[in-house]
């Protein structure tokens, strides 16, 4: 597997829920209507939810990088065509 793009996806999980997070609360102070709210609740399972759905994405795209990459002959891809 490449470790880094499960390195590089980890560290975009890490960092994206905060931000998420601080985008939603934005909107929806800046969507203030008079007679409406929005509340912002979004429970800790959510987070669980959105992080392990985006690491198996990582995962998957991961594998089928790796399937066709190991089809190519490396000695045939760095010949040049003339």
């Amino acid at each position: 597997m490449n470790k880094e793009t499960l390195i590089l996806s980890s560290i975009g999980i890490v960092l994206g829920l905060p931000v998420g997070r601080a985008i939603s609360v934005c909107m929806c102070s800046v969507l203030k209507i008079p007679g409406l709210y929005f509340a912002v609740s979004i429970h800790p399972v959510t987070y669980l939810i959105c992080a392990v759905t985006s690491f198996v994405f990582a995962l998957i795209v991961n594998q089928i990088t790796n399937r066709m990459l190991n089809g190519i002959d490396p000695v045939e891809a760095l010949k040049s065509v003339e």
